[in-house]
C-alpha cells in the first residue's frame, strides 16, 4: 500500500470511527477556523457544509457555553479526547428545531488544529454529559487510595509501552497564603488546583493532595 493510500485508509478509518457516535465531523486549523466537515450540517446548525467552512468552530456554540470548552481544551494533551460536553448551540447557527448538542474534541499529535464531533442532544447523551462533568468535579484521591492506585496505573502503563512518571508538588509556605485569603477564595483556589492536577494525570484520576499542599501524581513523561 503506497503513503497516499495510507493516509486514506487511516482517514476513512477515522471518519468511521468518529460517527460511530456523532451526527457531524469538523476539522478546524490551528486559528480555529473550519477547513473541513462532513455529516448533517444542515440538520445541526441549518447551514451546508460547504457553508460551515472558514467560520470560527465555535461560534457554533451558544456564547455562555463556550467558555466551559476553552477551560476544557487548555487543560487537554494531544491525543486526549474532551467531552463529551452537552452544549447549547449558537442562536445565529442553530436549526430551529435542534437546541442542544453533545460535543467532543481532540488534537491529534499530526496535526496543529482540532477534531470536533457534534451529536444531535440525546437522554443517554445528556447523561454521559453529565457523568463527564461530575467526574471533572471529584476530589483529589488521599495518600493511601493513592499508593494503591498509582501502583495499578504505573503497571498498566508499562504493559501497554507507555511512559509514565510519579511527580510530587509542594506548593510551599501554604499557611501564609491560606491566612491572607476569604474562606471563600480558599476554597475556590483550592479546587482550581485540585482540577488542574488532576487534568495533568494520566488518565484524569491518578492524583492526590497528600499532605495541606501538597499534590502528588501519575503523568506522562514529559510532563512539564
Amino acid at each position: 500500500m503506497s503513503d497516499k493510500e495510507s493516509i486514506k485508509s487511516q482517514r476513512d478509518r477515522f471518519l468511521a470511527f468518529a460517527f460511530a457516535s456523532a451526527d457531524l465531523l469538523i476539522e478546524a486549523d490551528d486559528k480555529g477556523k473550519i477547513t473541513f466537515s462532513t455529516g448533517a450540517a444542515q440538520k445541526l446548525t441549518g447551514r451546508k457544509e460547504s457553508e460551515l467552512i472558514g467560520m470560527p468552530w465555535k461560534d457554533l456554540i451558544s456564547p455562555h457555553d463556550r467558555g466551559t470548552i476553552i477551560a476544557m481544551e487548555s487543560t487537554a494533551t494531544f491525543g486526549q479526547r474532551c467531552g463529551p460536553i452537552l452544549i447549547d448551540l449558537s442562536n445565529e447557527t442553530k436549526n430551529d428545531n435542534i437546541h442542544k448538542a453533545i460535543i467532543t474534541t481532540i488534537k491529534m499529535p499530526t496535526s496543529n488544529g482540532t477534531y470536533i464531533t457534534l451529536t444531535e442532544g440525546s437522554i443517554i447523551g445528556a447523561q454521559l454529559s453529565q457523568v463527564n462533568r461530575q467526574d471533572k468535579d471529584k476530589q483529589l484521591l488521599d495518600k493511601n487510595t493513592f499508593a494503591k492506585v498509582a501502583k495499578e496505573t504505573l503497571q498498566m502503563a508499562q504493559s501497554l509501552g507507555q511512559d509514565a512518571d510519579l511527580t510530587m508538588i509542594d506548593l510551599g509556605e501554604i499557611d501564609a497564603m491560606k491566612n491572607n485569603m476569604s474562606t471563600e477564595d480558599w476554597k475556590s483556589l483550592k479546587k482550581g488546583i485540585s482540577n488542574i492536577v488532576r487534568s495533568r494525570s494520566i488518565d484524569g484520576q491518578t492524583a492526590a493532595e497528600i499532605a495541606e499542599g501538597k499534590y502528588s501524581l501519575i503523568h506522562e513523561s514529559g510532563f512539564d
